[in-house]
């Protein structure tokens, strides 16, 4: 990553296209992609599992894996019962290619709040400065975290909760 970074921003309950996107660094997947992976997986479904019912969102993991796929990517699930070092979540692999977070997050609505449960894809990504970037789409832009050291402690720190999963992304090569 250069000076600039992509960095799509949160839009209805479409995280997992914005964290894709984020994650590859360019408009890589729209509503319309999605949507067409969810038929792909639950083809038979009238009412489909893998998103919102009211059409804004809040695609499972299910989609995310599956754009990866398109993209030579694979999405492992980290086991948080292991402690976060740099080895146990790959940061000196040369097949890394980045890292989601998946945590639990309220809807909102500009200020208000809708009591809807969902689940929110975070992106973190090392830039070409070797440093570290949360490119969550509620930020208002990126925002670095700092070293691999940084990092490891940083996701120390959001793992402590257990509603929250880790994946990391590596390239299929």
């Amino acid at each position: 990553m250069s000076q600039e970074i992509y960095h799509e921003k949160q839009s209805f309950m479409f995280c997992a296209i914005h964290a894709i996107n984020n994650l590859f660094q360019k408009k890589l997947f729209t509503k319309a992609q999605f949507d067409e992976i969810c038929k792909l997986l639950s083809p038979d479904y009238y009412i489909n599992p893998h998103k919102s019912v009211l059409g804004i969102g809040n695609y499972d993991v299910n989609c995310i894996m599956k754009a990866l796929e398109s993209q030579e990517k694979e999405l492992i699930w980290y086991d948080k019962r292991r402690e976060i070092t740099a080895e146990s979540i790959e940061i000196n692999n040369n097949s890394l290619f980045g890292y989601i977070l998946n945590a639990p997050s309220d809807y909102t609505f500009g200020f208000i709040s809708i009591p809807i449960k969902s689940r929110h894809w975070i992106t973190f990504r090392k830039g070409n400065d070797d440093n570290f970037y949360n490119l969550d789409s509620k930020l208002d832009r990126p925002k670095l975290i700092g070293s691999s050291e940084d990092f490891i402690i940083y996701l120390k720190n959001e793992m402590i909760t257990n509603d929250k999963e880790l994946f990391i992304v590596i390239s299929k090569n």
